[in-house]
C-alpha cells in the first residue's frame, strides 16, 4: 500500500512472504509486516526508512519465533560533487550450518563526481556486520 503524503514524503505499508529450503531438507517460511517512509527523511537526508515485525516458521521441526526488521538507506548530499550512502539493516537469514540468525548490517560509502563522464564510487567502504540468536 502507498500513498503520497506531502510532495517531499511518501508513506507506505507492505507483506513479505519469503520461503527457503536448505541442503539438510529444511524449510523456513517467513512473514514480515513493515510500515515505512520514502523521500525527504531531514532537510539534507533523502531515503527510505522501512520497520516492522517478522515471523519464521521452521519446518520440519515447527518452531516458530519472531523479531522486528527494519532497513534504512539515506543519502546525504554533501556538495554538487560528493554524497555518503548510509544502509543499515536487520533481518533473519540462514546459515551454511542450517540455522537461524538474526543479522545486523552497516554500509557506508561514498561518492564523488569529477563531471557528468567520470566519477568514483566508492572512495571507501565501512561494513559492520553483527550476529545473533
Amino acid at each position: 500500500m502507498f500513498y503520497s503524503y506531502t510532495s517531499q514524503r511518501d508513506l507506505f505499508a507492505g507483506y513479505r512472504y519469503r520461503f527457503s529450503e536448505s541442503s539438510a531438507d529444511t524449510t523456513n517460511t517467513d512473514h514480515a509486516f513493515t510500515v515505512g517512509v520514502s523521500g525527504k527523511i531531514l532537510s539534507k537526508l533523502n531515503g527510505t526508512l522501512r520497520f516492522g515485525c517478522q515471523i519464521r516458521q521452521e519446518d520440519p521441526s515447527g518452531d516458530v519465533f519472531g523479531g522486528y526488521t527494519a532497513t534504512a538507506s539515506t543519502t546525504w548530499a554533501i556538495n554538487k560533487r560528493m554524497s555518503l550512502t548510509g544502509t543499515l539493516s536487520k533481518d533473519f537469514s540462514t546459515t551454511a550450518t542450517d540455522s537461524t540468525t538474526d543479522i545486523t548490517r552497516a554500509n557506508l560509502d561514498a561518492q564523488y563526481v569529477f563531471n557528468s563522464k567520470w566519477s568514483v564510487y566508492p572512495i571507501s567502504r565501512s561494513s559492520i556486520e553483527a550476529v545473533g540468536m
